[in-house]
C-alpha cells in the first residue's frame, strides 16, 4: 500500500506549510517507510515549541525553511533529512541550545541585550546526529557563525564557533 500526496498546502502555527509526501505501509511491506519534501514560511516558533513539547516556553520568533526527509516508520534512528532554516526576530536566549552555546563560549550577556536575533542554518540529519553545515546567529550582543554536530538522542554538542560581541 502506498499513500501519496502530490502537493499539499496549509497553515501551521500561524505560518504556511506546503510539500509532497509518500508513505509505504501494509502487511506486505517489510519495512514501512516515508519520504517528504516540505517548505514552511513564517511559522510561529513559540506556538510550534509549545505544541510539540506540551510546555510553555519563552522562545519566540518566526522560522522559514525547507526540509527533505525520509526513513522507516518504526525506527526514529533511520531518519535522513537535509534542509535550511531561517529565523526572524527570534528571542532564543533561554533555549537549551543558546544557553549551552553561551556556556561553552563562557559568555554571559548583560541585562537588556536580549534583543531579537536573526539566524540561518543549513543542516543534514543522519546516523543519530544533526550535522550543521553552516550557521549564523546575529543580534542581541552576539554574532556567531559555525559548524558541527548535535546528537539527536543524547544532545551531545561538537561545534566549532566563531563568536564576536556586537
Amino acid at each position: 500500500n502506498e499513500l501519496v500526496t502530490n502537493g499539499f498546502a496549509g497553515v501551521v502555527c500561524g505560518g504556511r506549510l506546503s510539500g509532497t509526501a509518500v508513505v509505504n505501509y501494509g502487511a506486505e511491506i517489510d519495512y514501512p517507510s516515508y519520504a517528504a519534501t516540505l517548505e514552511f514560511q513564517m511559522v510561529d516558533l513559540n506556538q510550534l515549541v509549545e505544541d510539540v513539547t506540551g510546555s510553555p516556553t519563552e522562545i519566540v520568533g518566526r522560522v522559514s525553511g525547507t526540509v527533505r526527509m525520509g526513513g522507516f516508520l518504526d525506527d526514529m534512528r533511520s531518519i535522513r533529512a537535509s534542509g535550511t532554516l531561517s529565523l526572524v526576530e527570534g528571542r532564543l536566549w533561554k533555549s537549551p541550545l543558546v544557553v549551552s552555546l553561551l556556556s561553552v563560549l563562557r559568555l554571559s550577556l548583560p541585562a537588556g541585550t536580549e534583543s531579537p536575533m536573526w539566524g540561518e542554518v543549513s543542516y543534514a540529519i543522519g546516523d543519530g546526529q544533526v550535522r550543521i553545515t553552516e550557521f549564523e546567529l546575529l543580534g542581541g550582543g552576539l554574532n556567531a557563525t559555525g559548524t558541527g554536530t548535535i546528537g539527536l538522542f543524547d544532545q551531545a554538542l561538537d561545534l566549532i564557533i566563531v563568536a564576536v560581541g556586537a
